[in-house]
């Protein structure tokens, strides 16, 4: 179901761009695509930041521990959730790890909201 969603709301005229992409990833789960799709859109806008799986980690607990854990593991200063966290996340463990937190309510800049895959391509279909 998934893989017919991928392309759901993209502008016919990209499709064609997209379709090699797609007969690429079209056997891999989602978690794949995921990680596929943002390492794509870290290179198109000339991001350099190392991208690291949690699964590529050492083992770690469970809720705000875990993120807690993952952020340190990574040597990072601070972690970035969205604005839901508030009504979960133990803000004092992150305090006591030393751990920047930060909340972030996001709107799309653009009408109608599109992903960043979208975005991209209409900026410069050539990718």
């Amino acid at each position: 179901e998934f893989r017919r969603v991928l392309f759901r709301s993209v502008e016919p005229r990209l499709i064609d761009e997209l379709m090699g992409v797609y007969e690429v990833i079209a056997s891999w789960n989602l978690a794949t695509i995921n990680v596929y799709w943002i390492r794509w859109i870290a290179e198109k806008l000339g991001i350099k930041t190392k991208i690291v799986l949690s699964s590529e980690l050492p083992e770690h607990s469970t809720g705000t521990e875990a993120l807690v854990q993952l952020v340190s593991s990574v040597g990072g200063d601070s972690y970035l959730s969205g604005i839901g966290g508030k009504n979960y996340l133990d803000e004092s463990l992150f305090d006591d790890a030393g751990i920047t937190l930060a909340y972030q309510k996001y709107t799309s800049p653009t009408t109608p909201p599109l992903s960043a895959v979208e975005y991209l391509l209409r900026q410069n279909p050539v990718f």
